[in-house]
């Protein structure tokens, strides 16, 4: 009889907050869950330290188990089900102090390390950098950040698989990709009338997302574009909406602009639905999931091209990735918005995206990581 494979994924959460690794973490949770409730020789089991409990169409509630900050409870649990598990997988870097003792307990354990991006590009200490380079295998989102590992890190190739993320478990194809007439209603918007959106988080620390360009770039396109206008959705911390309110006051665009600030999932696939533009000229995203989001409504979608965002667009086959300069902005935007909106086209985006990233495509992808 075939022997049992027990696998632990740990994570710090992945459903209490909304972001970019927290939906990667979802819908690893969601795919391990699938393999083992289609196998009878998988068991599976997700700690999150931080999480009380999950969203249970992910995951099998028996499945998962959370522990609201209190890190020793997770810790003693994490080392009690590492002993007899077969693969480890952590979501984070800052997970690596258990995953270290969970080897040194059971030395035939597999460790795999999920790596993001600038979580893991930075400056790691030297214990951690030890142990992953001799007893870490990783999956990696992108080919950008597994260059960054094996260039700045040294460490080895063969130790680390790509791995793209996928489009969420439950995110199905949109019957219609004209623009919500709700939408246009409730902000006084016409049919025709061009629009771009951003989705990302707004701090101190999010700059190099591009968002301050974006808007530098507005009062050369009104010229053309009059009545365009820009959507920036994400939470926003209070010290940055200050500063990138004056910031829109001082270049005289303030009846361009609505800072929406966090809006709900299903709000949020009804803005893809309204964008004729997505723009995002950031410079260190590991990967990306906003951009095939994005894709997955059909959106043109301008990127930066220094970091994963030219993947997640597949090198162009998603969207156009630029040398990011307010110039080269100004001139893409502009392009994109005079070829107009073409359903045709949307629809063209919206299937090579599904086929791209859609989590039957990823769920293979993790059997074969997991042989």
């Amino acid at each position: 009889m075939k022997t049992k494979s027990k696998i632990v994924f740990l994570t710090l959460d992945g459903f209490s907050k909304t972001g970019g690794i927290q939906s990667v973490c979802k819908s690893l949770a969601f795919t391990l869950n699938s393999i083992s409730t289609k196998s009878n020789n998988v068991d599976f089991t997700n700690l999150s330290l931080y999480d009380d409990v999950a969203d249970y169409s992910y995951i099998k509630e028996s499945n998962f188990h959370g522990y609201r900050g209190n890190r020793v409870l997770f810790s003693i649990d994490a080392f009690k089900q590492g002993l007899c598990s077969n693969t480890i997988i952590i979501s984070h870097i800052n997970l690596i102090f258990i995953a270290l003792i969970i080897k040194l307990l059971n030395r035939k354990s597999d460790i795999v390390m999920l790596a993001h991006g600038t979580e893991i590009w930075r400056n790691i200490q030297i214990w951690k950098l030890y142990f992953i380079r001799i007893a870490v295998n990783i999956w990696s989102v992108s080919e950008h950040t597994k260059d960054i590992l094996v260039k700045r890190h040294n460490i080895k190739p063969l130790s680390i698989e790509v791995l793209y993320n996928c489009l969420d478990p439950f995110r199905n194809a949109s019957k219609s990709l004209n623009k919500p007439e709700d939408l246009l209603k409730v902000h006084a918007l016409s049919a025709v009338q061009p629009i771009i959106i951003s989705v990302c988080r707004m701090s101190q620390y999010d700059w190099d997302k591009g968002y301050d360009l974006t808007l530098c770039a507005l009062p050369k396109i009104i010229i053309e574009f009059p009545n365009i206008h820009y959507f920036m959705i994400g939470c926003i911390d209070p010290s940055e909406l200050t500063r990138v309110n004056t910031l829109i006051a001082s270049l005289n665009i303030q009846k361009h602009v609505t800072l929406l600030g966090y809006v709900s999932d299903f709000d949020l696939t009804k803005y893809y639905r309204l964008a004729d533009l997505f723009v995002l000229p950031s410079s260190k995203e590991g990967f990306g999931l906003v951009f095939i989001e994005a894709a997955s409504f059909g959106c043109e979608i301008i990127s930066g091209d220094q970091d994963g965002s030219k993947e997640a667009l597949m090198n162009g086959s998603l969207g156009i990735s630029i040398h990011i300069t307010l110039e080269n902005l100004v001139h893409q935007i502009a392009k994109s918005l005079r070829k107009g909106r073409d359903i045709l086209s949307r629809r063209s985006i919206t299937n090579k995206c599904f086929h791209q990233y859609s989590q039957r495509r990823y769920e293979s992808k993790v059997k074969l990581l997991l042989r």
